[in-house]
């Protein structure tokens, strides 16, 4: 019985992926069961509405993880958890639980990076048929009682977003299930962990600002935590290594919301000599600005050039387009993703850092200083 055809529209998947995720799911249904031959490719082609070498490129993917194989001049067939030469081999398509826990939320540092992250994990999770599970903010509770909930939770794996307060309790758990913490600032030497440059991120922002001949600036800041520190440290980097000594710094209290960015463009606008330009540590504390800053009729960036960090959907949208350091929110979960498969599969050890560097996205919002 074949599909019906499936036309690609703005913003759905790739059709190959589609495909590769379809044919996992009959898999995993009984549609398709060990030994039987699947469609041809030209079959696949005219059900799906694409070509040969789409269809090509998702079988490929579907070999590689040795869900199914080819025998020359017959077809393709589904597999039966060992290779061709009769060797066991992990079976990939076991469904997968992933929990993720995070504090974020409780300390008020969750953002909208945090939610890009979230949905491209569960996008490529559910690519192959496995499932995240949003865990509850640990609360009032110990440490060392929440990781003793999550036991309860029968998952197959966990990543934590943010450093853990109790490491001992954190380190006996990820002797017991594959576990991945984003950006635990600092880095944790003994746990599996993905972390962001924020020092290289800052560093980033203050010499794009100081290369258009800013040396006026300011930095909208965040309440005192490693990664706000880091991105503050890097931008002043960039001032102290430009040799400009009439390059000045004024810094003003936020606390990564949009609210917090307006108050401190509000504050900024009273200022007799206002700064030339101002870096936010997020994109959201950048959107507070540009509304405070275009409600008081002060254009950006023809009066004030603005950087944001972290690069969310948003920064692409608003008017002008945020300049922004991309924190990579994509890169972030395919890493940590690809950890939980490798530990899953036996192939990471426990105790290995990925540091994600991040990328200058220059847009509307920042231009060269005009002379006074």
């Amino acid at each position: 019985m074949k599909r019906p055809a499936a036309r690609r529209q703005p913003g759905e998947e790739f059709l190959y992926l589609k495909l590769v995720k379809d044919v996992k799911n009959d898999i995993l249904t009984g549609r398709y069961t060990a030994g039987a031959r699947l469609p041809s490719y030209t079959e696949f082609a005219e059900s799906y509405g694409i070509n040969r070498l789409t269809v090509q490129r998702a079988l490929r993917e579907l070999k590689r993880e040795g869900l199914v194989y080819a025998v020359p001049a017959k077809g393709v067939y589904v597999g039966d958890g060992r290779d061709r030469g009769g060797a066991a081999r992990p079976v990939a398509s076991a469904r997968w639980s992933i929990g993720l826990g995070s504090d974020l939320r409780k300390l008020g540092l969750f953002g909208f990076l945090h939610f890009e992250i979230i949905e491209e994990m569960r996008r490529l999770l559910h690519l192959d048929m496995h499932s995240l599970h949003i865990l509850p903010v640990r609360g009032q509770t110990s440490t060392a009682d929440w990781l003793e909930s999550l036991r309860r939770e029968n998952l197959t794996a966990l990543i934590l977003i943010g450093r853990p307060a109790e490491l001992s309790a954190m380190e006996a758990l990820a002797r017991e299930m594959p576990l991945v913490v984003l950006d635990p600032q600092p880095r944790i030497e003994t746990l599996t962990t993905v972390c962001i440059d924020d020092e290289a991120g800052g560093f980033l922002a203050g010499r794009h600002l100081l290369s258009l001949g800013h040396t006026d600036l300011a930095v909208i800041s965040a309440p005192p935590q490693p990664s706000s520190a880091l991105r503050l440290a890097g931008f002043e980097r960039a001032l102290a290594e430009s040799g400009r000594p009439d390059a000045s710094l004024r810094v003003y209290p936020g606390n990564f919301s949009a609210e917090s960015g307006g108050l401190a463009a509000a504050a900024i606008l009273k200022e007799a000599r206002r700064p030339t330009a101002v870096f936010c540590l997020n994109d959201e504390m950048a959107f507070g600005a540009l509304q405070a800053f275009t409600a008081a009729r002060v254009r950006v960036p023809e009066d004030i050039s603005l950087v944001g960090y972290d690069d969310v959907r948003m920064a692409g949208v608003v008017s002008p387009a945020l300049t922004t350091v991309r924190a990579g929110a994509a890169d972030i979960a395919r890493l940590a993703v690809g950890a939980i498969e490798r530990r899953l599969l036996g192939e990471l050890d426990n105790e290995i850092g990925y540091v994600v560097k991040p990328r200058l996205v220059v847009r509307a919002s920042t231009r060269a200083i005009e002379s006074r």
